[in-house]
């Protein structure tokens, strides 16, 4: 069921945002979930929320799993990371383009990078919460990044996006005559 979430959410907003393309979108939910199957190690697959708020055009969706988070699995792939590199770093440094821990060659290292950049182009906010790790980073703005003072067992991936910066959607067949 998890696999056709975000083909659902899709066709589900499209009634609300009309002529918008939210193929990207639905692109960003299956990359963070594909990011959970390889990575997570979680006894669950991944709980997903999202909300459209139609006043101001922005949609929100946030998955959590309940794996080993991202710190631990950077930390456990990679021997040369010193022993008390603080989750928050970890975090920031899944996010640096090309960065991979052992993923399929066709999707190494674009990720959380891919989703970075979704909601820089929209306008939008990410919030990652892993472990006792956070990291904010709002579009056009710097990350804020730090310890929490609570631990969280496994990851929390929060996107918002300004609906008004997506594309127009091409309703139109093109015919192409070789």
């Amino acid at each position: 069921m998890i696999y056709f979430y975000s083909t659902y959410a899709k066709q589900y907003f499209e009634r609300f945002v009309k002529n918008k393309d939210l193929v990207p979108l639905a692109a960003n939910m299956d990359e963070v979930f594909n990011n959970i199957f390889d990575h997570s190690k979680s006894p669950v697959t991944g709980y997903i929320i999202t909300q459209y708020y139609p006043k101001n055009n922005k949609l929100s969706f946030s998955v959590c799993d309940f794996g080993i988070g991202i710190p631990t699995s950077i930390i456990t792939f990679d021997n040369e990371q010193e022993p008390d590199f603080e989750d928050w770093k970890a975090i920031l440094k899944s996010l640096e383009k090309g960065f991979s821990i052992n993923s399929t060659p066709r999707n190494r290292g674009f990720g959380l990078n891919n989703i970075l950049e979704f909601t820089e182009s929209s306008n939008g906010k990410l919030l990652i919460i892993s472990n006792d790790g956070i990291v904010e980073k709002k579009a056009g703005d710097m990350y804020r990044s730090g310890s929490s003072d609570f631990n969280f067992s496994g990851t929390l991936i929060k996107v918002e996006v300004d609906l008004n910066t997506f594309e127009e959607k091409d309703e139109t067949d093109q015919i192409f005559d070789f």
